[in-house]
């Protein structure tokens, strides 16, 4: 097993997936990413690196997400109930996910990405893209999830600030990987995944306005609905996370 895959720009981590079949949605993207492309292999874990590095990160660069680097602005995981904490850390589980796929299995990674404007706060975005991944995937689906939180004006880009969610295609509990989640793991899974996010914004918007919402959906929400959120504690992930300086952002 390859601790550190070989790194993939932006640009090609979006020529592996099929995006958008049902046409653009605003500020909401779907992806689906199989075994395959167009005859070219796919790596999940090495798509998983890349969105945790939108920069390339330097060689000697320390594992700050688990068993990797991460040039990401923030990330962690959102685990399925009753998985192990161990699974928290990314390089585990898309490393023996990829691993456990048989040969006729071609489905590997749901893809969501949320765009927000420039004026929000970065923990508002990554609470909120965290707390959805948590209630819509993780809990309903039991499809774990990794959150990763890109600022491509880091990099003097224009593009907005976004948060991608990488979830697994199969669901994920104690005793390992199951069936294929179908509901979403199809074109018709961009709107039914529009649709929640939209009525997820409405419901997050009145529970906790512009407010500093970190504490607040945990008190109001994710604790009453979810259960206790987990993320992966490498690197200082979680409610006292920190970020560290000088970090690029691609888009």
């Amino acid at each position: 097993m390859s601790l550190r895959p070989d790194w993939i720009s932006p640009s090609q981590t979006m020529n592996m997936m099929f995006t958008d079949p049902l046409g653009s949605m605003d500020g909401f993207s779907f992806g689906l990413l199989r075994t395959s492309m167009r005859g070219l292999r796919n790596s999940v874990a090495g798509f998983a690196f890349a969105k945790l590095n939108p920069r390339q990160p330097n060689e000697n660069e320390p594992a700050t997400r688990g068993l990797w680097p991460s040039t990401a602005a923030d990330a962690a995981v959102a685990l399925a109930p009753g998985v192990a904490d161990v699974w928290s850390d990314p390089a585990l589980l898309f490393t023996r996910y990829e691993n456990e796929l048989l040969p006729g299995q071609t489905g590997a990674l749901l893809v969501l990405t949320l765009r927000f404007s420039l004026d929000h706060a970065r923990h508002d975005m990554f609470d909120m893209g965290y707390a959805f991944a948590l209630e819509r995937l993780a809990r309903a689906r039991r499809l774990s999830t990794m959150v990763v939180l890109h600022v491509p004006g880091e990099a003097v880009s224009r593009s907005l600030p976004h948060v991608h969610l990488v979830a697994l295609a199969r669901t994920h509990s104690a005793s390992g990987f199951g069936a294929y989640d179908e509901e979403v793991f199809c074109d018709s899974g961009q709107k039914l995944l529009f649709g929640e996010w939209q009525d997820f914004s409405s419901r997050w918007a009145a529970t906790c306005g512009i407010v500093r919402v970190s504490v607040i959906a945990r008190a109001l929400g994710i604790w009453l609905t979810c259960g206790i959120p987990r993320r992966f504690g490498c690197g200082g992930v979680g409610p006292n996370r920190r970020e560290s300086a000088g970090r690029s952002q691609a888009v």
